[in-house]
């Protein structure tokens, strides 16, 4: 079983999920007492928000690079980050390290083609929705790509730092993200992606005209099998 290195805590919310599904799903493939074997590195969150608000994401490229070369050198086999909108710099980090980096956008255009999915919309910070490496690795799998009007991103942006990062939010933001929703689809959207490691939480138990494909449990899902690809059992 190959080694993960977890590149975690923005937030500790969404790393609890990657933690937990990461071994609750090595554990239902291989039964017994089977867990994942990990290394993971939390950094500090607000550190990270501060510098991507100021657009400092040289920074931001730096401050992660160091904290990622810690795992490759605690053993880690691949690196996965637990965070979307920091895979503006993936690229940069994996650079840096002589293991790879499983992108959590090619997690995504690979269970969006299993799908057949054509058309999607988008939620996520802002960074996400009006940057490029969302956009740039789905168009060029020839999927089409939605986003919310400014408003929407605005309110989008407020609800997940100022709520779903602290572990909270309302009943009215799940309608509101809904509504969201709602208008991808009569835009001709046939799903929409959870850019945001939040976001699964936010919608759980929430109706949704389209089906919701989760960029984390896509993320994870794709990190258990490279961990187990070509598993023996150890004697």
């Amino acid at each position: 079983m190959k080694k993960i290195g977890i590149l975690g805590g923005m937030s500790w919310e969404s790393s609890s999920k990657y933690y937990r599904q990461l071994n609750e799903g090595v554990r239902d493939r291989l039964g017994g007492l089977h867990n994942a074997r990990s290394v993971m590195v939390t950094v500090d969150f607000e550190k990270v928000e501060r510098l991507q608000h100021e657009e400092r994401w040289d920074e931001v490229w730096h401050y992660l690079a160091q904290e990622a070369k810690t795992l490759e050198l605690a053993g880690a086999d691949f690196l996965i980050i637990a965070c979307n909108t920091v895979h503006r710099v993936a690229s940069q980090i994996e650079a840096g390290l002589s293991i790879p980096l499983l992108h959590i956008v090619d997690t995504v255009v690979n269970r969006l083609h299993e799908m057949g999915v054509e058309r999607v919309g988008l939620l996520g910070t802002r960074l996400t929705m009006e940057g490029t490496y969302y956009h740039e690795k789905l168009e060029a799998a020839g999927i089409e790509v939605f986003v919310p009007e400014l408003k929407s991103r605005r309110y989008l942006q407020q609800l997940i730092f100022k709520r779903m990062c602290v572990g909270t939010f309302l009943q009215r933001d799940v309608e509101k993200v809904v509504d969201v929703i709602h208008a991808f689809e009569a835009r001709g959207a046939e799903a929409v992606i959870l850019g945001c490691t939040e976001f699964g939480i936010l919608l759980q138990h929430a109706k949704t005209p389209i089906p919701c494909v989760d960029s984390v449990d896509c993320h994870i899902e794709q990190t258990i099998q490279l961990a187990l690809a070509d598993h023996i059992e150890d004697i």
